[in-house]
């Protein structure tokens, strides 16, 4: 991940949030989501331990990385956040997540065909360089 650019400098979950600001976001959302504007949504970092996209309806914890306390946190938020759809997204993470109510687990591959699903290419830079992040090329 070092030797490449894009992402110098920054940890596993800031380079995903960069992807996130270009097709990855749309990507990921097609897999839980028929029909969203994926610029409603926003994408916010909490402290480098998860992701979170979320707009008037929906709110997605996107892991990156495991963390056990930030699920802790998380299962908290899920139980008190009344007002919206909330679910746990893990990428490339084994996670035993039952005791949640909602939650996915989503590979790259799941991803780029999310994306192809919302018409993106699927030859895409972005798709490389997230294939890239997780050591997929």
């Amino acid at each position: 991940m070092e030797a490449i650019p894009f992402f110098s400098g920054l940890s596993k979950t800031q380079s995903f949030e960069k992807l996130s600001e270009f097709t990855i976001k749309e990507a990921l959302l097609a897999c839980m989501l028929s029909d969203f504007d994926p610029n409603s949504f926003i994408i916010e970092n909490h402290d480098n331990r998860c992701l979170t996209f979320n707009n008037e309806k929906y709110l997605f914890f996107i892991l990156i990385e495991e963390d056990q306390e930030i699920l802790a946190e998380i299962k908290e938020a899920m139980e008190t956040i009344k007002h919206l759809h909330t679910a746990i997204i893990q990428i490339e993470l084994d996670l035993d997540l039952s005791d949640y109510k909602r939650y996915y687990r989503l590979s790259i591959n799941d991803i780029i065909k999310g994306g192809i699903q919302r018409e993106i290419p699927e030859k895409n830079l972005f798709f490389t360089l997230l294939k890239d992040l997780y050591g997929k090329n």
